[in-house]
């Protein structure tokens, strides 16, 4: 079957091109003010999400070198005739806390609504906390976190699950905030033995989320709510954000506290652990981020944030090929990904990435 290639670049942008029109018009719109304030709250959070996948695949990592060239960015639906320079990474990330915070806000005035595959004020301080994270911020992180944990319905508690059938992807479960994307992952996708050795015996989603050939069901459907989108913002981030700030701050209690509060929602007869060294607590933090999040499109942008070590995979094309091993060195220009040619001709003014200049990999 054939798949159309999409460039994520000209995908979002158009996205944002709606968002920008939305908010643009919304204070002449019809409706009551309560209505128009939702509308802007989520316009302002989709905005700020936006430009965080936008920054994280086309420009260098936050604390690696902020200064550098991010993306352009563009807060009104006018047409601009002679194309858009690229802001730095810093100025961007600026814009997207003032996003998502204008969102935060907004929400706040008005109680909170759950479903229909929209933002509200939870999933805002999700996304506000994992930002804060990327930008180094530990008590701004700690602070969105814990609010987001505040207006949550809590951790779905996966030891108290007795059905064989599982889906992630659906607002039954008290932890999904936002259900989104179209869910490119739902088939197909065979999680590394890797991973799947870190999970234990008694891990529920061990169980829950990788099928008897190793496949991932994580974003299977419920047919029964429809084929709606299939990625999902949970609040389970929200408590991993919250212990990876509180150990970069020293405080081994409070991340610990995060931790175990969700590995008891994970695995059956789970007893706290306690860890005084900070760097090792960092690392239990982190590898569980790992196991909590596989799928959730984030792994990259840990990945680049922690330092961007080198990494390396098998592929091959079609299965008569031999497995070829690839490998992207520690600090490769390659984690910033280039812009299309296209994109580049749409626009002159964008500059283009060192990364596009880089000598085609070959594997071994």
């Amino acid at each position: 079957r054939g798949m159309k290639i999409i460039d994520l670049y000209e995908n979002v942008y158009s996205q944002l091109k709606g968002v920008n029109a939305t908010l643009d018009g919304i204070d002449e719109a019809i409706g009551s003010e309560v209505e128009r304030e939702y509308v802007k709250a989520e316009a302002y959070g989709l905005r700020g999400f936006y430009y965080y996948l936008l920054v994280n695949l086309y420009g260098e990592p936050y604390h690696y070198n902020k200064t550098s060239l991010g993306v352009p960015l563009k807060l009104t639906a006018g047409l601009v005739e002679n194309g858009l320079v690229r802001n730095t990474v810093e100025e961007v990330y600026v814009q997207i806390v003032k996003d998502l915070k204008v969102s935060a806000e907004l929400f706040e005035k008005n109680p909170k609504r759950v479903g229909n595959y929209r933002l509200n004020v939870t999933s805002v301080y999700i996304l506000l906390s994992r930002v804060y994270l990327y930008m180094e911020q530990w008590e701004n992180a700690v602070k969105a976190a814990g609010r987001a944990i505040e207006t949550a319905e809590g951790l779905t508690n996966y030891t108290s699950i007795s059905s064989s059938t599982f889906y992630m992807p659906t607002y039954a479960h008290s932890e999904v905030e936002w259900r989104y994307g179209n869910g490119q992952l739902k088939y197909g996708y065979v999680p590394s033995q890797e991973l799947l050795s870190k999970y234990g015996d008694n891990d529920c989603r061990k169980k829950f989320w990788f099928n008897v050939g190793g496949k991932t069901t994580k974003k299977t459907p419920d047919y029964a709510e429809g084929m709606g989108p299939t990625n999902t913002l949970r609040i389970s981030e929200a408590y991993l954000n919250r212990a990876e700030a509180y150990a970069q701050m020293d405080k081994t209690n409070e991340a610990l506290a995060d931790l175990n509060d969700l590995r008891r929602c994970r695995i059956t007869g789970y007893e706290d652990i306690s860890i005084e060294n900070v760097t090792d607590l960092l690392d239990e933090v982190r590898w569980e981020r790992r196991l909590e999040l596989c799928y959730d499109e984030q792994r990259w942008f840990d990945l680049r944030r922690y330092g961007m070590p080198s990494i390396s995979h098998k592929y091959k094309a079609k299965k008569v090929d031999s497995w070829l091993m690839f490998t992207l060195k520690e600090k490769d220009p390659l984690y910033t990904i280039p812009f299309s040619t296209t994109m580049i001709m749409n626009n002159n003014r964008l500059e283009q990435n060192v990364s596009a200049y880089e000598p085609e990999r070959k594997g071994i």
